[in-house]
């Protein structure tokens, strides 16, 4: 599946959830990431940050998505959490931000 604009992303959804994907998120990098259940679909757009390093940023999206889900927060709200621990991440030189914790996030996400 090729994806170039948005009305690829929800083709590419619909095929998933076909398969039985339930959740689906798709990371578009600096434009940030689309989700997709029975439920809602969207794109998460990027907080405006100054990136330092994009190692890891990848890895830290997928551990706040995980993280959010583990605590039964939406499909949107788990894509914009993940989106969030990248950011802090991509602001960091080192791979893992060593400041990556909840209170850290919850001052990021008020004042950026």
């Amino acid at each position: 599946l090729k994806i170039n604009q948005l009305a690829d992303l929800k083709n590419c959804s619909h095929f998933f959830h076909k398969k039985g994907v339930k959740n689906l998120c798709i990371t578009l990098g600096s434009e940030g990431a689309f989700y997709s259940n029975e439920l809602m679909q969207g794109i998460i757009k990027p907080k405006k940050i100054k990136v330092v390093n994009t190692n890891g940023a990848g890895d830290a999206f997928m551990a706040g998505l995980i993280s959010a889900n583990l605590q039964e927060k939406s499909l949107k709200e788990s894509a914009a959490f993940g989106m969030l621990c990248a950011a802090v991440t991509l602001m960091h030189q080192d791979n893992v931000n060593p400041n990556l914790q909840q209170e850290l996030l919850n001052k990021i996400n008020t004042h950026v």
